[in-house]
């Protein structure tokens, strides 16, 4: 698993208890399990920022040291496909999920080849979700989430879909951690149709899977909700 976080300004708060709760949310979900995790940034391009880890508090540590980097004006999704290359060999695993978080009201586009990018999405095992956040309903980019939704090579048929791209507005924080909940299905254990997964609203994180020092961004256990454990109807 790599994590792409926009370091654009205005958001990055947001992100970090998004990524928490993802985060722990599959953590407490697949105790046992040794998912390999990574963190990487997103600025003009993307940059693979940490090794890989089975730690996901070791991930949490580097999420909160994050910090806004300036305005951007798109984002290269080829260097996105070679981060995604480089930590697919490093990790020595032949499944590979990416998940992007996006910000920006600007397009993004592929500056160079897409070779790394077409290996990728040969292989059934890849999969990278993404979830958009725009900051009202009128800043809304239909052509940006056109864009992400177009990336998979299944995109034609609804029924066989191997990406999930959510977005909506930065204000609707509930709507936001919902969307992070929904990602920490395992990608082989959710429908094609992300409407079809179920999240419920719990009081609080359990207290075994909250980070150390508490959450993330501040605030009560991430932002003063948290989803319960996304299942599959």
């Amino acid at each position: 698993l790599v994590l792409f976080i926009d370091l654009s300004p205005g958001a990055l708060g947001l992100l970090k208890e998004a990524v928490s709760l993802l985060l722990l949310t599959s953590a407490h979900s697949d105790s046992g399990s040794q998912t390999k995790m990574a963190l990487a940034v997103c600025l003009d391009s993307a940059l693979l920022l940490s090794d890989f880890t089975t730690e996901p508090s070791q991930i949490l540590t580097q999420v909160k040291e994050l910090e806004a980097s300036g305005n951007f004006e798109t984002l290269d999704m080829t260097s996105v496909a070679n981060v995604l290359k480089e930590a697919q060999g490093s990790s020595g695993t032949v499944a590979l999920r990416g998940i992007l978080f996006y910000t920006r009201a600007c397009m993004p586009s592929f500056g160079g080849d897409q070779n790394a990018w077409n290996e990728l999405t040969a292989s059934p095992n890849f999969v990278l979700d993404t979830i958009y956040l725009h900051s009202s309903s009128h800043d809304k980019q239909p052509q940006v989430k056109d864009f992400f939704s177009a990336l998979d090579p299944k995109a034609a048929d609804a029924a066989q879909r191997r990406f999930y791209c959510l977005d909506g507005p930065i204000s609707d924080r509930r709507s936001v951690f919902r969307m992070a909940a929904q990602l920490s299905a395992h990608p082989k254990l959710r429908p094609a149709d992300p409407a079809k997964l179920v999240n419920t609203l719990v009081p609080a994180v359990p207290r075994a899977v909250m980070p150390v020092g508490g959450p993330v961004a501040g605030g009560d256990a991430v932002g003063g909700i948290a989803m319960g454990l996304p299942v599959v109807q």
